[in-house]
């Protein structure tokens, strides 16, 4: 592995620098391990930007998205954009693809610092559904769906 080369693409954005500081504090974390000869960022919608990064890299490339899923980009547009760059390339996917987002997700909320004034039976809920959905026992995935606007999500345990 350590000729091989990793870009984190991230979706960027020129209004915030928040997306991109994200994204590069994940390349500096990568980069500590000294497992790959090089990791590199890309963004969507600023510079670096991910044609420009596949037009000029050096030896294999390994692109990981850094979104939560494919979205209006796609896989289809991502796996166009490497069969296009200048060497050897392969596009991983999304990590908002990885089983292992529940468990964070769950570490995240044990870390979170709960209003006051926040429903305790919500909270309760929501710890139960994540313990669900990350036990190593379980054998059926949950039913998932989003609500109005996209912005609510419903976790219950199929029967």
């Amino acid at each position: 592995m350590a000729d091989n080369h990793v870009v984190l693409i991230g979706h960027g954005t020129l209004r915030d620098p928040a997306s991109a500081q994200a994204v590069r504090m994940h390349q500096r974390a990568l980069a500590e391990l000294d497992i790959f000869a090089d990791v590199e960022v890309a963004f969507l919608d600023q510079p670096p930007r991910l044609d420009h990064v596949l037009a000029h890299h050096q030896g294999p490339l390994i692109g990981i998205g850094l979104f939560a899923g494919e979205g209006r980009h796609g896989a289809n547009k991502m796996m166009e954009a490497f069969a296009a760059s200048s060497g050897p390339s392969v596009y991983c996917g999304a990590i908002g693809r990885d089983p292992g987002l529940a468990a964070l997700a769950v570490e995240h909320l044990k870390q979170a610092r709960w209003p006051v004034d926040f429903n305790t039976q919500a909270y309760v809920s929501i710890m139960s559904v994540f313990e669900i959905v990350t036990s190593p026992n379980m054998n059926r995935a949950p039913a998932a769906r989003v609500g109005p606007g996209g912005s609510a999500i419903a976790v219950r345990r199929r029967g």
